[in-house]
């Protein structure tokens, strides 16, 4: 889309210095108007806000001095260059001008060279003054923010930081400017992810967490990284975002400590009654009536799910309160996903299936607990399953690698997500209405569970989906450097 022509407002009592003026710059593409006199030339600047104004000095009524004046007092047209057209040569008639906010003057007869020149001069001024209007008000708000924001060069020296980041991440209120961003955090927090590889990725955003080493006063940061890049592809700018969850990471250490004593103890009294059904099944406590029968083979399918929805609290729980880093190793991401693919059949022997795969001509290696990558797959092949309200359940599987990432996605043919709720299902427990997810086994930390493995690895989730059509589920796994592909 081109950019707009600038506007320039002209403000003259006589209609023929209006006239040359248009003559002259008309050809250059601006878009004018006109304003006979100081009222008007006031109104039409409360109607649309021009670029640059050229204004006549010597005017009956409210004479140029004036209508400048008013201009420069008022918040929203003080930023607008003025160009005052005039025959008054004095030197006091343009220390008045002065006064009042004139940006550049023009003598009468106007000069067509020196028009054009003043007219370019001042819209550049007025175009870098909104630039520093607007970078004023930005930095106005982002001071006031809770987040920590802070943006460093490609080398990760820091440039700015607002006060909430100052506070966060320790950093001193003088000095900080040109800093080492990821050196000091090194010294100062302990990071889910390596600090030192964050410095040659080509990620635009990475998630990972930073928390103070000790037990005293305990911080938890959520921390974004996210770059720019130039024309040439080569990263401009870094930027972090970070935000304190301490509190909310607290909560859920208690939820998962609360849930893994529940899980539990549930685990126990479902064992025993499985134990007596099957001995009731076997005849071993005497002798059935088909309809015995027939109800104990009904409690026993209702007992193995509950037993799998306390299992999968328990591991919910477990995951939770897991330093899930410890297990990593070369992963072949294909052979991964091979080995999950062919369990999906034997899961689901009574649905009809059709899974197409897509992966790289060169495998890659990812650094993961392989257990942690099949649970993740298995669990979003599982949801576009179990959610699928066709015949036949389409999946179309894949992967590929974006320079130091490796993007991976489950896309179904099921009824599709509502926008709104593209966060909300990442959320323990939680579970869409009946008339989109349909009545369904489960209780909502299916997805959660991959976006805690996901995150712990240093990749991000997300999905794409409308009504109707389906869904896709992304997630991202960093690649080693140095190591892309399987021998």
């Amino acid at each position: 889309m081109a950019e707009q022509p600038a506007a320039i407002l002209m403000v003259d009592d006589e209609v023929h210095n209006l006239d040359l003026l248009e003559a002259l710059l008309l050809p250059q593409g601006y878009r004018l108007r006109r304003a006979k006199g100081g009222e008007e030339a006031l109104a039409a600047v409360a109607a649309e806000r021009p670029d640059l104004i050229l204004l006549d000095v010597m005017m009956p009524h409210v004479d140029g001095f004036e209508v400048c004046r008013r201009l420069k007092a008022d918040a929203g047209t003080r930023f607008i260059p003025v160009v005052m057209v005039t025959s008054l040569r004095d030197l006091e008639d343009r220390l008045r001008g002065i006064e009042v906010g004139a940006d550049d003057f023009l003598s009468k007869p106007v000069n067509r060279h020196e028009l054009l020149s003043r007219v370019r001069a001042c819209l550049r001024l007025g175009y870098y003054r909104h630039l520093a209007e607007e970078r004023a008000r930005f930095d106005a708000v982002v001071a006031e923010l809770r987040d920590g924001i802070v943006v460093c060069d490609a080398a990760f020296r820091v440039a700015s930081s607002n006060r909430a980041a100052l506070a966060l991440l320790d950093l001193t209120e003088e000095g900080w400017t040109g800093r080492d961003l990821l050196e000091h955090l090194g010294r100062a927090f302990q990071s889910t992810l390596p600090l030192p590889g964050l410095r040659e990725g080509r990620d635009r955003s990475v998630d990972f967490e930073l928390s103070r080493p000790g037990k005293s006063f305990p911080l938890t940061l959520a921390a974004r990284l996210t770059r720019t890049f130039g024309p040439d592809g080569g990263p401009e700018t870094v930027a972090l975002v970070v935000r304190d969850v301490t509190e909310q990471r607290r909560e859920e250490r208690l939820k998962g400590d609360f849930l893994s004593l529940m899980s539990h103890k549930f685990k126990t009294p479902i064992t025993v009654i499985a134990g007596y059904v099957a001995l009731l099944l076997r005849g071993q406590l005497g002798a059935l009536t088909d309809r015995q029968r027939e109800a104990m083979e009904g409690m026993t399918q209702k007992t193995e799910e509950l037993e799998r929805l306390v299992d999968r609290l328990l591991t919910f729980s477990a995951l939770s309160g897991a330093d899930l880093t410890r297990q990593r190793e070369m992963v072949r991401a294909d052979a991964v996903l091979a080995r999950v693919t062919e369990r999906l059949a034997q899961r689901y022997p009574d649905r009809k299936l059709a899974v197409t795969t897509e992966v790289p001509a060169d495998p890659p290696l990812v650094a993961a607990d392989p257990r942690l990558l099949e649970m993740a797959w298995e669990n979003l092949m599982d949801n576009a399953v179990k959610f699928s309200d066709k015949t036949e359940a389409v999946l179309r599987i894949g992967m590929v690698v974006e320079g130091g990432t490796l993007r991976c996605w489950v896309a179904d043919n099921g009824p599709g997500l509502p926008h709104e709720k593209a966060e909300e299902i990442f959320q323990p427990f939680s579970q869409l209405e009946a008339s989109f997810t349909g009545n369904v086994e489960g209780v909502g930390l299916g997805l959660p569970l991959v976006r805690r493995i996901v995150e712990a690895h240093g990749g991000r989730i997300w999905v794409e989906s409308r009504i109707g059509a389906g869904s896709t589920f992304f997630f991202t796994f960093p690649l080693s450097p140095g190591v892309r592909s399987a021998p």
